[in-house]
């Protein structure tokens, strides 16, 4: 899935959706479908499909039995339903919370992919808030994270940071800052890495802007 081969991977999923056909109400089967809707969900996410994102992340909650055990699979289920709005626009408290809670839970699970795309949604929520400064102190969540951890490239998953603090110094009229971070975004999308369509999208249109 991150090295960008969606049919392989949908490929495998299949494969273990085949594996548990005998077997499919047992928690550990249970666990293993969930991590194959949070999967196909994140592969909806890339392809720009969100509105199926959030029904598979939903549908990754119903699966997932309560154990503590799941915990880090039940937070990257719901960081794909908190992306409702991105669907619907809306930006209540309510739908702010559930991504703060998915933060907390990645964090404490220290994974650190999906950990940074929750900061980074989190920071686009409270953009589309127009809480900038609360928004550019979340992306500067995302950068700290990686900084954290030893042995890590700077560059790792992190176009959607660049995006959303272009779009905040866009915002602020700081057109030379805007235009640094949104050509770093660009220059990562064109790596082989996946990327969500919607900051591929944002960082070409915000980058027309600024030029």
């Amino acid at each position: 899935m991150f090295s960008n081969r969606p049919d392989k991977a949908e490929a495998s999923l299949n494969d273990a959706e085949r594996c548990l056909e005998d077997e499919p109400t047992t928690d550990e089967a249970r666990t293993v479908l969930c991590r194959v809707a949070v999967i196909r969900a994140a592969i909806c996410r890339f392809s720009g499909d969100i509105e199926r994102s959030v029904s598979l992340g939903h549908r990754a909650l119903q699966l997932l039995p309560e154990t503590d055990a799941t915990l880090c699979e039940r937070a990257s289920a719901r960081t794909h339903v908190a992306l409702t709005y991105q669907v619907n626009g809306d930006v209540h408290p309510a739908n702010e919370r559930s991504l703060e809670e998915a933060v907390a839970a990645l964090s404490a699970a220290q994974t650190l992919v999906p950990l940074l795309n929750s900061i980074n949604r989190l920071g686009k929520f409270r953009t589309m808030q127009g809480r900038l400064r609360a928004a550019y102190a979340t992306y500067e969540r995302a950068a700290a994270v990686v900084l954290d951890r030893v042995g890590q490239p700077a560059a790792v998953n992190s176009a959607a940071y660049y995006a959303g603090m272009g779009e905040i110094h866009l915002e602020w009229n700081d057109l030379d800052s805007a235009e640094r971070y949104l050509q770093q975004a660009v220059d990562l999308v064109a790596d082989d890495l996946t990327v969500d369509a919607d900051a591929v999208t944002e960082s070409h249109l915000c980058l027309r802007v600024c030029t």
